[in-house]
């Protein structure tokens, strides 16, 4: 007779595997270049940018694209979201770091945390402060991701703590309606800002990891 619990082992090893596959994405090319985190982000300016439309149940929204940003960073902490009409177009939030703050070993000298779409940071020893808290704020953001394509929202899945990435895309405004009331996300466009509104609203047209590139 098989035992119960290697019954449900089966189960979960099928399912999983099942869950796996179907949200398993396609590696679009490969792209052996470094990413070059210690790099500061590119942002450049937009000429008549067509706006973005996105309708959905109960949704209604256009994204206007504000400017075209790549960044290469290491990501410091991830988080995702359910709740709220933004989830249903961003359902994840990156802490991205670039420059000393993407250090490897600067893990052990910060702590990160996301809530409520905001993110904050400490030192973890008042002892050790290699960086100031200044630097670490003008060389980090949290970006909420709208993945332009279902490949890239797959591939963003299995992004983790400490990876290296590339974003690819533009920064955006979004306004519409969710079920009749009025929705509205606006990016920050300056790395230096702080408090409400300075995080990073950003479409996403193309992703690396490692030298896969997902579109």
């Amino acid at each position: 007779m098989i035992k119960p619990f290697i019954i449900i082992l089966l189960i979960f090893m099928v399912f999983g595997a099942g869950y796996y596959l179907y949200n398993k994405p396609k590696v679009s090319k490969y792209d052996t270049k470094e990413i070059e985190a210690y790099k500061e982000p590119y942002q450049a300016p937009l000429i008549n940018p067509e706006a973005i439309i996105i309708n959905k149940k109960d949704l209604e929204l256009k994204l206007f694209p504000q400017a075209k940003y790549i960044i290469s960073a290491r990501i410091l902490h991830r988080k995702k979201y359910q709740d709220g009409w933004a989830s249903k177009i961003s359902p994840l939030d990156l802490v991205l770091g670039w420059g000393d703050i993407s250090k490897p070993e600067m893990f052990n000298e910060f702590k990160f945390r996301q809530i409520t779409r905001w993110y904050s940071f400490r030192y973890k020893s008042q002892n050790s402060q290699p960086l100031s808290m200044n630097y670490v704020a003008s060389h980090s953001s949290n970006h909420h991701i709208i993945p332009a394509t279902e490949n890239i929202a797959k591939a963003l899945i299995f992004v983790k703590k400490s990876d290296l990435i590339e974003l690819d895309g533009y920064l955006v405004n979004v306004i519409g309606k969710y079920k009749g009331a009025k929705a509205a996300w606006h990016s920050s466009l300056s790395r230096l800002d702080t408090g409400s509104r300075s995080c990073e609203v950003m479409y996403v047209k193309k992703l690396k990891v490692g030298t896969k590139v997902y579109k």
